[in-house]
């Protein structure tokens, strides 16, 4: 891992992304890819379908540019290497456009103010991109990625394609605890990717919970109870037409962690 995409923009989660971008460039010592996007009015018809108006934009190229600046002024202080990619069009799009040669995308789970993108940015890029996101809560000062860290594990091709991804970062953790729930009928004892991480030089601990009312929550309350300070899992399962978005257990992850996410499809 070692190319690291940060969606730029002048919105109340900047400095949470960019934190948590910085520590996993700094931990892996990698490159920063900074994606700066100027996105365009959506309007909708009658029947629901959104479009672009190229001729409004919602974003002042002034105050996109003057961020980019500081920022700018800011990397090279910290000795961070980077680049910029420019953009116009939907953030979802333009990360989409853009992610293929990076190894990690961060993102806040908001999604962008005043966009119809807000809230289910981190589902609309994970349908579209192999690459894996970072989920970051709002107020986030960072990623402590030599604490403990959590995997949500149930077997799945994208819990696998998670743990894959994340696997140079969960080498630095303290400890990585593989939560499992034992869902009837589930072959996901965890014991698999044990192997695997142990390979990769992690400290692993397999908790099998019995489950108990809804999963996602759960996963929110092993979080708080095992104190860890991020949390890996796969994404959803289900097709956009069969659920909203994100399955039931993702999107109980995305819109409740209270740390950082990372998640892959």
């Amino acid at each position: 891992m070692k190319s690291i995409m940060l969606l730029v923009h002048s919105d109340s989660g900047q400095e949470s992304r960019l934190q948590c971008a910085l520590d996993v460039v700094r931990a892996v010592e990698g490159r920063l890819v900074g994606l700066s996007v100027l996105r365009p009015a959506i309007l909708a018809d009658g029947l629901g379908m959104t479009y672009a108006q190229n001729a409004i934009i919602l974003d002042d190229p002034d105050d996109e540019e003057a961020l980019r600046a500081r920022l700018t002024d800011r990397l090279a202080k910290e000795a961070v290497p980077f680049q910029w990619i420019m953009s116009s069009g939907t953030i979802e799009q333009a990360i989409t456009d853009n992610a293929g040669l990076s190894d990690l995308v961060v993102v806040s789970r908001e999604g962008i103010e005043s966009s119809y993108e807000a809230v289910d940015l981190p589902a609309l890029v994970a349908m579209k991109v192999g690459t894996a996101l970072m989920v970051v809560p709002p107020a986030q000062n960072g990623i402590n990625l030599f604490g403990r860290a959590m995997v949500a594990w149930d077997g799945s091709d994208t819990a696998e394609k998670a743990v894959r991804a994340a696997a140079p970062l969960l080498a630095h953790a303290e400890q990585v605890d593989i939560v499992t729930i034992d869902t009837k009928g589930s072959a996901a004892d965890g014991e698999d990717v044990a192997r695997y991480l142990a390979s990769h030089d992690c400290g692993v601990e397999i908790h099998r919970l019995a489950p108990s009312g809804d999963t996602g929550a759960q996963l929110v309350t092993a979080m708080h109870d095992l104190g860890a300070q991020w949390a890996v899992a796969g994404c959803y399962g289900h097709s956009r037409l069969r659920e909203h978005v994100f399955g039931g257990v993702t999107r109980t992850l995305a819109v409740r962690s209270p740390i950082p996410l990372l998640i892959a499809h």
